[in-house]
């Protein structure tokens, strides 16, 4: 893909609500080496010619956006997308699942799917706002929709869906409390 990605120089530092979960687990996510500190934040959403497609704003008081696909310039990359509705629980929390989306050369960064799954779910698994993990799904079993559900992926160049390229979603089950102060 000729566009390059544009990586976010800061985390996003709104602690409210999803904002505090996307903050927490993108700073974890940053603590992956192989990850070369590419957690990218949420998927937002984006209306081009009549399509919905899969990108992410360059940070939260930015304009900018940019196409959620690998290129040549990252090895790597993650982003998150919560794909469904809020649920409320025990009166003052609220539940949601959030997808990880992981894009990975496998040449460049010299390990396995499996082996990049395993860190992601060890890393979620001593969060305190993940209740559960849930399926994975893999771009190379099911193609790139599979990563981007409801969404558009006519714009990421068929290349980037063979090896040594390779992408993964997984889905867990968030929360957090939901406070009147």
């Amino acid at each position: 893909m000729s566009e390059a990605l544009n990586i976010p120089t800061e985390i996003e530092e709104n602690e409210a609500g999803l904002n505090g979960i996307v903050t927490i687990i993108q700073s974890e996510l940053m603590g992956l080496e192989w990850l070369q500190k590419n957690a990218l934040g949420r998927l937002k959403p984006q209306l081009v010619a009549g399509k919905l497609e899969p990108w992410i704003q360059r940070s939260a008081d930015s304009a900018e956006y940019y196409p959620a696909y690998p290129n040549d310039t990252v090895d790597s990359f993650s982003c998150l997308y919560f794909h469904d509705d809020e649920e409320c629980f025990n009166e003052i929390y609220v539940k949601r699942t959030l997808s990880i989306i992981v894009w990975a050369n496998l040449q460049a960064i010299k390990l396995s799917k499996e082996e990049l799954k395993r860190d992601v779910r060890g890393l979620l698994r001593e969060l305190d706002c993940v209740m559960e993990l849930g399926r994975s799904v893999d771009q190379t079993v099911t193609g790139a929709q599979s990563i981007y559900p409801g969404f558009d992926v006519s714009g990421l160049e068929e290349r980037y869906n063979t090896y040594p390229y390779t992408a993964f979603r997984l889905e867990c089950i968030v929360y957090f409390a939901d406070l009147c102060y």
